[in-house]
């Protein structure tokens, strides 16, 4: 996905066929039987993809690509995280590691706190960041103390990219 290439005909192709809207994300057919329409499906991982040229292709390069004129060779990211959301502001240029930090929640997360699971054993949460290896920041007795760690940690490992844990009842973002 990171350093993927396209050929140069389906560039211009992409080019001839479609428009982007920076503004609002859509990316609208301009010629041919499906003019004016937005016309994608989405994959198993939830990204809005088109087909063209009989190859899918992901929504957020493909309105990279309309808008800077070139195919990313690194990741895009979606800054928000809503993988349907393709507006220009929404959208970076980040490394996998950078990509991966600004993944949401896990959904087989019991606890609902990013980086924090429940240690039966030691009736404590423990909170581990980063990956390949995983850095262990430590065990705490409260999930909020540990969702706070988590946050720390993830900040400082990863600055803007960190997703950070919405601790209930807190401001803390």
């Amino acid at each position: 996905m990171g350093a993927a290439t396209i050929a140069k005909h389906v560039q211009e192709e992409m080019r001839r066929r479609l428009s982007y809207d920076k503004d609002t994300g859509a990316v609208i057919w301009v010629v041919g039987r499906k003019a004016g329409q937005q016309i994608f499906n989405k994959s198993c991982q939830g990204y809005l993809r088109l087909k063209i040229a009989g190859k899918n292709y992901y929504l957020h390069r493909v309105c990279w690509f309309l808008h800077h004129g070139e195919w990313p060779t690194e990741w895009i990211d979606h800054i928000n995280g809503n993988k349907s959301d393709n507006r220009l502001e929404n959208l970076r240029v980040v490394s996998s590691s950078q990509n991966s930090a600004n993944r949401p929640l896990a959904v087989n997360n019991t606890t609902g706190y990013k980086g924090v699971v429940y240690r039966k054993a030691f009736n404590k949460y423990l909170v581990r960041v980063g990956a390949n290896p995983r850095t262990i920041v430590g065990y705490f007795e409260s999930l909020e103390e540990a969702a706070r760690a988590y946050n720390e940690a993830a900040k400082e490992l990863y600055g803007e990219y960190a997703r950070l844990n919405n601790i209930q009842g807190t401001q803390e973002q």
